[in-house]
C-alpha cells in the first residue's frame, strides 16, 4: 500500500506492484514443480517399455483425461475434462479436495484398462506439449494483464487523492426510539431467536455446507441484535438479552456444525469432527465475532468459562469450548499459515471469513484487555493488500492455498460486503473501499443516485435469482457504517419498495432470512458502530446504570431504553391497548427508592437488597417513562 499523497487522504493503491503477491507466487512455483514432476514420471512410464498400459497411465499424469488421448478415446478425454471441472466445483463448494485427485488419477487408470493394441503414440508428445503451450500463453499474457490493471489503479488513485479521510465517531450515542417499521424488524429477529434452542422455524433451510447454512443466519442474527442493543436499547436486557444468548447457543447444535466432519474427512483426510481445532474459519472466525458482539453489548462473562460453549458430538464426546479458547484457536491458526489467512473449506481460503476472524479477535481484545489482533495486524494487512487485493483494486475472494489458484472479482455487492468489517480493524482501507464503490458503481441522474451496471440478483441466502437479494441490504450496511446517509437513504428506499409481509407483527421483506437480517443490521446500526465496539469504551452508565430487565414478550415492545447511570429512560409500545403488565428493574441501588414517571399514577418503587424492583403498569399507547431515584 502506497503512502498517502497528501495528509488526510484515504490510502492509495500501489502502482508498482506485481500481478500476484510474493506468497502466491511461491505457492504457484511449488505447484508447477509438482506438476512438472508428475509429467516427468509420466514420460518415464510412457517410454520405459513396460507396455501400453503403463504408457497410458503415464500420459494420464500429464493432465486429467490425457491417458484417453493415448488410448485413442478422445471423447472420453473430453468427458473426463468435464467431470474434472465438476470435481473442482465439489472441491470448492464442499471442500472435497480428494475429488479432483480421484478424477485425475482414476482417468489414467481407466485409460490403461481400455488402451488398444495400437494406441496413438503421438499423444506422448502432444499431451505435455499442450500443457507447455497453455503455461506459455499464460506467461505471455501476464504483462499485458498487469499493465491493464495498473492503469485502472492509476485512474482510481487520481480520484482517491481528492477524497478526504473522514474521522470515525469515537463515542457511543443512543439513536431515536424505534419506529413502527423498526419494531416489525425487531419482532422478526426476536421470533427467530426466542424459539426453543433446538428449533429453527423461520430460518432458510437448504443445506449446511454453503451460504444458505444456518450458521450464517445465526451469526447475522447475533450481530443484528447487538446493533439493536448498543444503538437503541443499551439499558434493556429482558427478552432481548435472552434472544442474544439463544442465538449464540444455537450454534452449538450438532446439525449446525457437523458438516465439518465430512469436509475434514474428504478435504484433509482426517477423521475429526472438532469444528474449531484446525482450519474452518467459517466457524472460528465468524463465531468469534458474534461472541464478541454479544459479550460487549451484554457484559456477560459466562461464555469465558471452560466448557461454556459445548459442541456435543455424541454421548461419549463433547468438544468443550469457551470464548478465550476460540480466540486462542484463531491466534494459532492465523500464526501457522504462511498467508496469515487460513482456510474455510479445506484448502480454500476466503478473504471475507478471515476478515471476520481478525475483527472477532479485535472485539475479544477490547473486552479482555489482550492484544492478539494488534500483534497479528501488520502481517494480516500486508497479506490482505499483497495477496488478496488485485492490482486494479479488485478483491481476491478465494484462494486455493495448496496450489495458488485465485478467484477474483469486482462488483458493488462484493465491495460493500466487507466494509463494515474493515472499518473495525483498518478504517483507512474501509474508507478507500467506500470511495471506490461510490466512484465505480454509483452515479447521479439528476438528483437521484443510480447503480452503474446491472445489480447482482443472486440471493446467496437461498441460491435464487430475485429482487430480494443482498445488493441493497449490503449497500445499506456499508453506507450506515461508513456514515453515508445519502446512499443509505437511497438503498433503504429501494429495498423497502420491494414490499413487506406482516406475520403477526413481525415484518419480513422478500428474500432469504440472511438477506432480511443483513438489512436489519443496517437499520439498527449507526455511523462507525462496529468500529466503536472494537475501539471505544462501552459507556460506564450503560454498563452499570439501572436496567429494564423484565418485560412480557410480545405483549410489550421496548422501543427505547438508556440510562445515564442514575435514572432510566425508556419507551414502551403495547401490542394491545388497555392491558396491565409487570415490569422488572435491576441494577438499582440496594433498598433505594424510585419513582416511575410517565406511568399511570407515577408509582413509587423500593429496590430489594439485590437492587431489583418491579412495577405493575397499564399501557394504552406508546408511552415514555423515566425511573428516577428519590434518595
Amino acid at each position: 500500500m502506497t503512502q498517502d499523497r497528501r495528509s488526510g487522504s484515504v490510502p492509495l493503491f500501489d502502482e508498482q506492484r506485481q500481478l500476484v503477491g510474493p506468497v502466491t507466487r511461491a505457492i504457484r512455483r511449488r505447484s508447477l514443480l509438482l506438476w512438472a514432476a508428475a509429467v516427468g514420471i509420466g514420460a518415464v512410464l510412457s517410454s520405459s517399455g513396460l507396455g501400453a498400459h503403463w504408457a497410458a497411465f503415464g500420459v494420464g499424469l500429464t493432465f486429467p483425461g490425457a491417458g484417453f488421448l493415448y488410448s485413442a478415446h478422445p471423447l472420453l478425454m473430453l468427458l473426463t475434462l468435464m467431470v474434472f471441472v465438476a470435481s473442482l466445483l465439489a472441491w470448492l463448494l464442499i471442500g472435497a479436495f480428494v475429488a479432483p485427485i480421484i478424477v485425475w488419477l482414476g482417468s489414467g487408470w481407466l485409460a490403461a484398462l481400455v488402451v488398444p493394441a495400437e494406441p496413438w503414440q503421438w499423444a506422448r508428445i502432444a499431451a505435455p506439449a499442450a500443457v507447455l503451450l497453455l503455461l506459455l500463453v499464460q506467461k505471455l499474457r501476464a504483462p499485458a494483464k498487469l499493465k491493464q490493471q495498473l492503469a485502472v489503479a492509476k485512474d482510481l488513485n487520481a480520484h482517491l487523492v481528492t477524497v478526504p479521510l473522514m474521522p470515525v465517531p469515537s463515542g457511543f450515542e443512543i439513536g431515536p426510539a424505534l419506529d413502527e417499521q423498526e419494531v416489525g424488524a425487531m419482532r422478526f429477529m426476536l421470533d427467530l431467536a426466542l424459539q426453543p434452542i433446538d428449533r429453527f422455524d423461520g430460518f432458510t433451510t437448504i443445506d449446511q455446507f454453503r451460504e444458505a447454512a444456518w450458521r450464517y443466519q445465526l451469526y447475522t442474527l447475533t450481530e443484528s441484535l447487538a446493533m439493536l442493543r448498543s444503538n437503541r436499547l443499551p439499558a434493556f436486557s429482558g427478552y432481548l438479552q435472552q434472544a442474544q444468548r439463544n442465538a449464540i447457543m444455537k450454534m452449538t447444535d450438532r446439525r449446525v456444525w457437523q458438516y465439518w466432519f465430512w469436509e475434514n474427512l474428504w478435504g484433509n483426510g482426517r477423521i475429526d469432527p472438532d469444528p474449531m481445532v484446525n482450519e474452518n474459519i467459517m466457524i472460528t472466525g465468524w463465531y468469534a465475532l458474534a461472541l464478541g458482539a454479544y459479550q460487549i453489548t451484554t457484559g456477560d462473562r459466562s461464555i469465558d468459562a471452560t466448557g461454556s460453549l459445548p459442541f456435543r458430538w455424541n454421548d461419549r464426546k463433547t468438544y468443550e469450548y469457551s470464548y478465550p479458547k476460540i480466540a486462542d484457536t484463531l491466534v494459532r491458526n492465523f500464526g501457522n499459515d504462511k498467508l496469515c489467512f487460513y482456510p474455510c473449506e479445506p484448502n480454500w481460503v476466503f478473504s471475507y471469513c478471515n476478515e471476520e476472524g481478525i475483527a472477532g479477535l479485535a472485539l475479544y481484545d477490547r473486552f479482555h484487555g489482550s492484544r492478539h489482533a494488534e500483534a497479528l495486524m501488520p502481517t494480516f494487512l500486508k497479506r490482505m493488500e499483497q495477496e488478496f487485493t488485485c492490482a486494479d483494486g479488485g478483491q481476491v475472494v478465494i484462494m486455493a492455498n495448496r496450489i495458488g489458484l485465485q478467484i477474483a472479482t469486482r462488483g458493488a455487492t462484493l465491495f460493500a460486503g466487507n466494509l463494515w468489517l474493515r472499518n473495525m480493524f483498518a478504517p483507512g482501507i474501509a474508507a478507500r473501499g467506500w470511495a471506490q464503490l461510490r466512484h465505480e458503481f454509483l452515479r447521479r441522474d439528476g438528483g437521484d443516485l443510480i447503480p452503474i451496471g446491472r445489480a447482482d440478483r443472486l440471493d446467496t441466502g437461498n441460491y435464487q435469482m430475485s429482487d430480494g437479494n443482498a445488493f441493497y441490504p449490503q449497500l445499506m450496511l456499508a453506507a450506515k457504517e461508513m456514515g453515508d446517509s445519502e446512499v443509505y437513504a437511497f438503498t433503504k428506499a429501494r429495498h423497502d419498495a420491494l414490499g413487506v409481509e406482516n406475520n403477526g407483527g413481525a415484518l419480513r421483506w422478500p428474500g432469504s432470512t440472511f438477506v432480511n437480517l443483513t438489512s436489519h443490521m443496517a437499520r439498527f446500526g449507526s455511523h462507525g458502530a462496529w468500529n466503536r465496539l472494537a475501539h471505544a469504551d462501552y459507556p460506564t452508565a450503560w454498563r452499570e446504570g439501572p436496567l429494564l430487565s423484565d418485560v412480557p414478550y410480545p405483549a410489550v415492545m421496548v422501543t427505547r431504553a438508556v440510562s445515564d447511570g442514575a435514572a432510566l429512560d425508556f419507551e414502551l409500545l403495547p401490542t394491545r391497548a388497555g392491558a396491565r403488565h409487570q415490569l422488572g428493574f435491576s441494577r438499582l441501588r440496594a433498598n433505594g427508592r424510585y419513582r416511575l414517571a410517565g406511568a399511570e399514577g407515577e408509582p413509587a418503587l423500593t429496590a430489594d437488597p439485590g437492587g431489583e424492583a418491579s412495577a405493575d403498569v397499564r399501557l394504552d399507547r406508546r408511552t415514555q417513562m423515566r425511573l428516577l431515584p428519590l434518595n
